[in-house]
């Protein structure tokens, strides 16, 4: 400790920390010669290095540093960046309400290990990248920007940290149940909330970065016409979801409990499904998902948002959910 004392350079300790002081009171070395006044066979927990968060030093540096003013665009304001999938699936269709309403200026797309991506809105100048570990296309692409937008998850590695080094702020679009407690949400500089259900569970991780932003639906793509009696069941089962997550397991007990219910499925599995439903596979876009049917059918364990709820309302279709949030 003398010795990075007289260098100028200060103590600070692993938290939690990893070891003990282990000195003995009768040793020569004085009690107390830790620059962070830790005393000797004390629990580790007792160190004041356990309350602090080397983070805050990077913070500190980070805010020296000098910041590039904000790069209006020609009419508008900050330029907006957008990270992540272009695929038919729920973060696909929110990226693209996000590319056609949020003034996003340029979208990154990232490639979906599965799915083939999609056309997107004009007006936004396209970039590619080769999949989570091109950090690099990442650089060039948040070097001219003010901010990245992405939903749920960090798309490419170290994707905050390195919008941070880029001098471009980070906003998440959290999907609760993928949400994790640490690491790279601890960078992001904002949460966008899109139920009030997601929101009640982040604020208490990051009160001072949550906002709730219920989300919106774009009732210009969809016609509406209300349903005063049901004909025919809809239930969108698309990929299934993980972990069975959009409940099509549920809705095939219903149809043995109940008999020959007619049942529109919009599937893309492949999977067997009772005589009563008129099977579909994969839907021209979402407009046409809501054309047919009277009441929609959403037995779904989780979800993020529940795109299919609100734009089936929109379209004026009501809906039988789980009783759970956000549901």
């Amino acid at each position: 400790q003398q010795a990075l004392a007289s260098a100028g350079i200060q103590e600070y300790v692993h938290s939690p920390s990893l070891a003990q002081h282990q000195i003995s009171v009768n040793s020569d070395v004085p009690a107390g010669n830790s620059t962070l006044g830790h005393e000797y066979f004390a629990e580790s927990l007792t160190f004041r290095g356990e309350r602090f968060d080397c983070l805050t030093l990077l913070e500190q540096a980070d805010q020296a540093k000098p910041r590039p003013s904000v790069r209006l665009g020609a009419s508008t304001g900050p330029r907006i960046g957008l990270v992540g999938f272009n695929t038919e699936s729920g973060i696909g269709a929110c990226n693209r309400d996000i590319a056609r309403h949020l003034g996003v200026s340029d979208w990154l797309i990232v490639p979906h290990p599965h799915f083939p991506p999609s056309l997107a809105p004009a007006g936004v100048t396209v970039h590619r990248c080769d999949g989570r570990h091109d950090s690099e296309s990442l650089r060039r692409f948040a070097s001219d920007l003010d901010a990245l937008v992405f939903v749920e998850t960090e798309f490419i590695g170290q994707q905050t940290m390195i919008a941070r080094s880029c001098g471009a702020k980070s906003i998440c679009i959290p999907m609760l149940e993928w949400l994790p407690l640490g690491g790279w949400t601890k960078e992001v500089d904002a949460f966008l909330c899109p139920t009030a259900h997601t929101h009640a569970q982040v604020v208490r991780e990051h009160p001072a970065r949550a906002r709730l932003f219920p989300w919106p639906v774009d009732t210009q793509r969809f016609s509406f016409r209300r349903r005063t009696t049901c004909h025919r069941f809809l239930f969108i089962n698309g990929h299934g979801g993980h972990s069975r997550r959009k409940g099509g397991d549920v809705v095939r007990e219903a149809v043995r409990i109940c008999g020959q219910a007619p049942i529109l499925v919009y599937d893309q599995t492949g999977a067997a499904w009772p005589r009563s439903c008129q099977v579909l596979g994969e839907a021209a876009s979402a407009e046409q998902l809501y054309g047919e049917g009277d009441v929609l059918l959403l037995p779904a364990r989780f979800n993020g948002i529940g795109l299919e709820q609100l734009e089936a309302m929109a379209c004026g279709i009501p809906v039988i959910a789980t009783d759970f949030a956000p549901m």
